[in-house]
């Protein structure tokens, strides 16, 4: 640094620090966005605040003596702004070599993995959870080639800065919470009064308002080391106190506030027996929520649109399903009306649906794929982060969808492809906004408005027209009756 310094005139280190001298608060950061955050320095510091910023220039190999040497020793908290999102990451990049140079976190963190776990995870799962995954010899792996499911719940992340916290006396047991969320961290369960003989103090639960389990307790409870903090849960809530509109039955709180005490919980949460599925009977939302999901804790994004879906299924028949990851989240997108498309056919089930926007079509939707003899296609609209959405409102967000008419849920059942049934159903009413105002939401297409107005109206008419003409297509199939002559199409 020194030589480039006599070659050019400008002196950098590896890591130059701008601001008070005994500043508490520092930002970290590297990259031409340091610029600016040395502008708003220099002001706050004009102003006696006791701030700083520490702009990193040698990333690889990261000098950790020269980085402390750097940083006031007055500091007490540390924001690092990194160059790189790492959606469901415990850190980006920056953060992460950052962690080992300072002081210890105040988060109090569980081992990423417990002892008493498998042997599979310790000598697997482990190394590739340290980052060490290339380390792992061959011979490490099974022979056959698969490997364990459900390892997931062995890793405990820990990465949300506020998770939900339930409150028994405003619930209304509707169970749209755990059927939203899409990492199944919040969990509902059905327990008998005995049960709670040696729950922790603070053990929650009401009394079920249901017929179908007299003198039970219900109860709502977090994980709150696999909670990603999303949010969504509280979207989709729809009980409110009458005290205060913005306190819901489910709220986010800060996690530190509430650590210790939901761990207790949810580990004796975990001791007590699942729910009876024979018991449960005919699912809906508010008793489906009882059974325990066989898809959990994935590396999903926080705010994950795509993985609810697998969740529901795993509760509704994951004990006899066979899984193939065909694609990734983001290489399914195409401009062809694909249930139209296997609808031609006839002779197979297609469904588009939205579950916060119809959580009960989705169920009947679901399970009738699933009794239905031959093939069964079900389209979900998944919102997804790279939409450049709010994430904690993805649920509100496939209700717009619905509502401008960009998604209209439906159902094309061959088994009333015959007596002058109708086979096609559509569920979806007409447009109350238009594509426009739901496209706004999202960053990709609100980018296109800023950077080429003209060409952002003219596409913009353009998709109106074509959701139009697909919504009158649509009027028009469910009205048509259709005969399908299949001998093994049974109701």
């Amino acid at each position: 640094m020194d030589k480039f310094a006599d070659l050019t005139g400008r002196h950098y280190g590896l890591y130059d620090y701008v601001g008070a001298p005994d500043a508490t608060r520092v930002i970290v950061l590297m990259g031409s966005g340091a610029g600016a955050v040395e502008e708003v320095i220099e002001q706050l510091s004009k102003a006696e605040e006791k701030v700083g910023v520490l702009k990193v220039r040698l990333y690889r190999p990261f000098a950790t003596a020269a980085f402390v040497h750097a940083l006031p020793m007055t500091a007490q908290s540390i924001a690092v702004l990194d160059r790189t999102k790492e959606p469901g990451a415990v850190g980006e990049p920056l953060h992460q070599v950052l962690i080992p140079s300072t002081a210890p976190a105040q988060i109090t963190r569980r081992p990423i993995i417990d002892n008493g776990v498998p042997d599979f995870v310790k000598r697997v799962t482990m190394m590739m959870l340290e980052g060490k995954g290339d380390l792992l010899p061959v011979s490490a792996m099974p022979v056959d080639g698969t490997f364990p499911t459900g390892t997931a719940k062995f890793e405990k992340r820990s990465i949300a800065k506020e998770i939900p916290i339930w409150d028994a006396d405003i619930c209304i047991e509707c169970g749209l919470c755990t059927f939203v969320c899409p990492h199944a961290a919040i969990r509902s369960r059905i327990i008998a009064p005995d049960r709670l003989a040696d729950a922790p103090a603070e053990f929650a639960t009401k009394t079920w308002s249901g017929k179908d389990f007299t003198d039970q307790l219900f109860t709502i409870q977090v994980a709150p080391d696999d909670c990603t903090g999303c949010g969504v849960c509280v979207d989709v809530c729809p009980a409110r106190s009458k005290e205060a509109a913005s306190h819901k039955a489910i709220n986010m709180e800060l996690k530190l506030d509430h650590l210790t005490r939901e761990r207790e919980n949810f580990d004796f949460f975990l001791s007590l027996p699942d729910n009876d599925r024979v018991q449960i009977g005919e699912p809906q939302i508010k008793s489906l929520q009882l059974l325990q999901p066989l898809f959990e804790f994935s590396g999903a994004c926080a705010g994950c649109g795509e993985t609810p879906y697998l969740k529901l299924m795993s509760q509704l028949f994951g004990d006899r399903a066979v899984i193939a990851n065909a694609t990734g989240c983001s290489s399914i997108f195409g401009g062809k009306d694909l249930g139209m498309m296997a609808v031609e056919y006839g002779n197979v089930y297609v469904a588009q649906v939205a579950m916060g926007a119809q959580p009960l079509q989705t169920l009947k939707a679901f399970r009738e794929a699933e009794s239905y003899s031959g093939d069964s296609l079900i389209i979900a609209f998944s919102p997804c982060i790279a939409h450049g959405i709010d994430m904690s409102r993805s649920m509100s967000h496939q209700k717009d969808a619905v509502n401008s008419a960009f998604w209209p849920p439906y159902r094309y059942d061959p088994r009333n492809a015959h007596d002058q049934q109708h086979p096609f159903h559509l569920d979806s009413r007409r447009a109350s906004i238009s594509f426009r105002d739901y496209a706004m939401k999202e960053a990709r297409f609100a980018t296109l408005t800023r950077s080429d107005p003209e060409t952002a109206d003219r596409l913009f008419d353009l998709a109106q027209r074509n959701i139009d003409d697909q919504w009158h297509f649509y009027e028009q199939m469910a009205g048509i009756e259709r005969d399908v002559e299949q001998k093994e199409i049974k109701k």
